[in-house]
């Protein structure tokens, strides 16, 4: 099943499909499902479509760290740090994640945090022009 969406710039682009669902439809069960099992699947798979879906799955994933649920908001944490330096945008909220009352939650977000810094610098280093 292929789904196209329009993009900027007037262009088409295939959603894309991990096991048999969308980016879109695996966001939908993060986000409405009760069911934590799923929830944690939804998680998992969008973490691993890695920084090519990060402009779709960036917005729900930094959502989720605020979700009630520490077991949600840890594998959350660790989805975000496979998307790479895509998932500068979530800063913040691992950077807030990093005081949680979960120590387990505290660490994973430290240790996502440290890697989105670090990854942060060497887009900089690349970025910047040759010392002479």
């Amino acid at each position: 099943m292929l789904v196209l969406f329009f993009l900027a710039g007037c262009s088409f682009r295939e959603e894309a499909v991990r096991e048999g669902h969308t980016t879109s439809e695996w966001i939908a069960t993060l986000e409405e499902s009760t069911d934590q099992e799923m929830r944690l699947k939804a998680i998992t798979i969008l973490g691993d479509m890695g920084p090519d879906e990060a402009a779709m799955t960036l917005r729900p994933l930094s959502a989720a760290i605020k979700d009630p649920d520490p077991v949600i908001r840890f594998y959350t944490l660790e989805a975000l740090g496979k998307l790479g330096n895509k998932a500068r945008g979530s800063m913040d909220a691992v950077a807030s994640a990093m005081s949680d009352k979960d120590r387990r939650v505290a660490r994973k977000a430290t240790k996502v945090h440290h890697q989105l810094v670090l990854e942060s610098v060497k887009s900089l280093k690349k970025a910047a022009p040759p010392a002479e």
